[in-house]
């Protein structure tokens, strides 16, 4: 049966390609099959004679056919190879501007947070490695997602954040209610304070929430992604709160202005003709230039239906790469 050392036999197959360049198993898909169900995989000595003993031995444990025999998920991390690399690692330090942005997220009001939830999923891969090393300095156990301890441990150790605080924090980038805080959700208490929100990020942002295309977030709209309510807000009132006209949506020049925190007509003045991107949106023929916009849906986030299942799974594309 399918279970989570399929995975740890699947990340030997990667670790042995990254460290060789070459597949373990070759021939045709009968010859791979047998390889496979055997264990036969060939290490070339021209490739890994350069290669350490530790990383070898890493590979032929995750690698071994019998799921038993091979190491979990755990142990992989114990393994002296991993652990010799991540104490080689210089991680950025933790600095006050991370813990103001953190603050500025956990008093934001519902819909500004929403927003960046949102956001996080249009966020490039180089404005994620903005961040990553901050998110990892605080996921000491490795695990990918940051309890209350761990965060408690470094706010309150490092810039001595009260116990409150530090929960107030942590509920609002608890968006899965599951105790813990994923990557997509540090992602969007960045945005906004370490990551620019530059106009390919506001369009792309507002696309996804207008998922029919007419210009406008409506109030339906919102309903089919967060459900009736966020966080025990109407979604009428998280439209009213970004200055929506009544019975009609939020703009695209509305939703950048609240973004931004400006006036609608200082949006006009910038390089975008909102107006040319209301009419893009409306016919369904939006577009930008932000290829990681396009491959992040949050379709399996948080943002499905209102329904937040707390599965860690539903952060899968929102994940350290």
């Amino acid at each position: 049966c399918y279970t989570s050392q399929c995975d740890l036999w699947s990340l030997g197959v990667i670790a042995f390609i990254l460290l060789s360049g070459y597949m373990p198993f070759s021939g045709s898909e009968d010859q791979q099959a047998r390889s496979i169900s055997k264990g036969n995989y060939f290490m070339k000595p021209d490739t890994w004679n350069s290669t350490s003993e530790e990383a070898k031995e890493f590979v032929s444990w995750m690698l071994q056919v019998d799921p038993d025999l091979r190491m979990s998920a755990a142990k992989a991390l114990e393994h002296r190879w991993i652990k010799r690399s991540m104490t080689e690692q210089k991680h950025e330090e933790i600095g006050f501007d991370i813990l103001e942005a953190l603050r500025k997220f956990g008093h934001a009001s519902k819909f500004r947070r929403a927003c960046m939830e949102m956001m996080a999923w249009s966020l490039s891969g180089e404005e994620r490695a903005k961040v990553q090393d901050c998110f990892l300095q605080l996921d000491q156990t490795h695990c990918g997602t940051i309890t209350l301890a761990e965060l408690k441990r470094v706010l309150s150790g490092q810039f001595h954040v009260s116990d409150a605080e530090t929960m107030e924090i942590f509920l609002a980038l608890d968006t899965n209610h599951d105790e813990e805080i994923h990557y997509s959700d540090f992602l969007a208490a960045m945005v906004d304070s370490r990551i620019a929100l530059h106009d390919d990020l506001v369009q792309a942002t507002f696309k996804k929430f207008d998922v029919d295309n007419s210009g406008y977030i409506t109030s339906e709209n919102l309903r089919e992604i967060l459900g009736d309510t966020f966080e025990g807000d109407k979604v009428e009132q998280l439209l009213a709160e970004g200055g929506a006209t009544p019975g009609r949506g939020l703009s695209y020049a509305e939703f950048g202005a609240y973004l931004r925190q400006e006036p609608v007509a200082m949006l006009k003045d910038k390089s975008i003709d909102v107006s040319d991107v209301d009419t893009t949106i409306s016919q369904g023929k939006w577009s930008t230039s932000s290829d990681s916009a396009k491959e992040m849906s949050p379709s399996s986030s948080i943002y499905s239906k209102g329904a937040k299942s707390g599965n860690q799974g539903d952060q899968g594309c929102c994940c350290i790469s």
